[in-house]
């Protein structure tokens, strides 16, 4: 009998802890469509600190979710200053899921490049990025545009490395051809 209070003692205090996680990340979103930026990444900071239980989805919607809402806000407010270091500094885990984030750096991007100029640059540094040896079904490949300005971008490799194998190319020119056929050609 101890042992089962003990065990419902425990798992109340753990989800009510988790819930109180979640609804950081709530108040921030109806802060932010009230047009409070600050209060809203105040809050966000200290959701990033909360514990979201044992279960690793449960942190990762909780990251996604945190994210996204930075995004927003930086989009919101016009800072594009918060905005390139937040896309520059933005969770590994987010990148696997979505090119979202490689789509913002892309619009980020067309600030300070032409359409053509980007994808010439960005042709470029693919044709000389060095190949990473660790093969994982995404990567974030970063790009040395200029010398101020890298651009992440997430890559399927499987694809990549299927394009080397059935046209019998080069990694580089794998990865070219991948980004041409990719959404963030398109969006140039």
């Amino acid at each position: 009998m101890k042992q089962t209070l003990l065990i419902l003692f425990i798992l109340f205090f753990s989800v009510s802890g988790f819930s109180q996680s979640y609804k950081s990340i709530e108040r921030a979103e109806r802060e932010m469509m009230a047009g409070n930026y600050d209060k809203a990444l105040r809050l966000l900071k200290r959701a990033e600190k909360q514990d979201y239980g044992f279960c690793g989805n449960a942190w990762i919607e909780a990251v996604q979710n945190i994210d996204s809402l930075k995004l927003a806000i930086y989009k919101q407010k016009g800072d594009k200053k918060q905005l390139k270091k937040f896309l520059d500094e933005v969770n590994p885990v987010n990148e696997v899921f979505d090119d979202y984030y490689s789509k913002e750096r892309i619009i980020l991007a067309l600030e300070n490049f032409t359409e053509e100029e980007l994808r010439s640059t960005i042709l470029n540094a693919l044709y000389s990025y060095k190949q990473d040896t660790a093969y994982f079904e995404t990567n974030i490949i970063s790009l040395k545009l200029t010398r101020d300005y890298t651009l992440k971008l997430r890559i399927d490799v499987f694809k990549i490395m299927s394009l080397e194998s059935d046209r019998k190319l080069s990694f580089n020119d794998a990865l070219i051809e991948y980004f041409k056929q990719s959404e963030y050609y398109k969006m140039l």
